[in-house]
């Protein structure tokens, strides 16, 4: 009976958010690494579902009107890998370094701006040049 008082404890008064379980992304890394397998997969739904903002503005034409860039991203990111570097947190925002190691042994570095929306999801809304 008393291990079970204390599971009971333990569940009760975690600091586990437990919203964070039906939203596509509670850590921001989890949204990098779904926004990557969109990328490999060519599954421009599931880019959609990533981004927000000033960044799904930008890349809507491609999005939504350019029948070939799913084929486009299937062929450019085959074989590639991802690779999440550092990491700068700020109020409800956070930076995050993306590397893409594409098999040839060359490496795309990406700055990207993540945003915690009201829900607990993390998009990307932002992709910054240095």
């Amino acid at each position: 009976m008393k291990k079970i008082t204390t599971l009971l404890m333990i569940v009760l008064f975690s600091p586990f958010n437990f919203n964070s379980l039906n939203s596509l992304a509670a850590e921001p890394s989890e949204t990098l690494t779904a926004y990557f397998q969109a990328l490999k997969d060519g599954d421009v739904g599931k880019i959609k579902q990533c981004i927000a903002g000033d960044f799904y503005e930008k890349n809507k034409v491609l999005l939504e009107n350019n029948p070939d860039y799913p084929e486009f991203l299937r062929n450019y990111y085959q074989g590639a890998d991802l690779e999440i570097g550092k990491s700068v947190k700020s109020g409800d925002t956070v930076i995050i370094e993306m590397r893409t190691l594409f098999p040839n042994g060359s490496t795309g570095v990406n700055k990207l701006r993540l945003k915690e929306s009201s829900d607990g999801d993390w998009k990307i809304v932002e992709e910054i040049f240095d």
